[in-house]
């Protein structure tokens, strides 16, 4: 009798057709955090936030939901760029993540590549006012 095999994201017993992951949602999400590779807006966001002194993480699965570039404190922050993020599908896709964040008592918050590229400034006082920090 072999022993119960485990999903390699979240630990769950797997069921089914399954050979590594109890869904193809876990495995994405562990793709995502394990092959991530920084790109320039956040990197410019998160020399922002190491020069402020302000403690985050970034790239962790937040309950199997979505892997967020930023987490500080209870406030998720994406930087997200304007090709992909402007598609309407994943338009969609984004609010529906962003909805099931705050229902767990989350606030997300969403900043353009472009944005974050061209008008810093405006986006740094915007992530001031929404960690209440100076």
């Amino acid at each position: 009798m072999r022993s119960e095999l485990k999903c390699k994201n979240c630990g769950k017993i797997l069921k089914g057709k399954w050979k590594r992951f109890c869904s193809r949602r876990c495995g994405s999400l562990l793709y995502i955090r394990t092959h991530h590779q920084e790109t320039d807006i956040e990197q410019k966001f998160r020399l922002w936030l190491e020069s402020k002194g302000i403690k985050y993480e970034s790239q962790i699965t937040i309950q199997n939901i979505s892997v967020p570039d930023f987490k500080v404190g209870n406030v998720i922050f994406y930087v997200d760029g304007d090709y992909w993020h402007d598609r309407p599908k994943r338009k969609y896709h984004d609010q529906r993540i962003n909805d099931r964040l705050t229902k767990l008592g989350y606030e997300v918050v969403r900043y353009k590549g472009t944005d974050i590229l061209k008008n810093f400034d405006t986006v740094t006082e915007d992530v001031i006012k929404h960690l209440n920090v100076h």
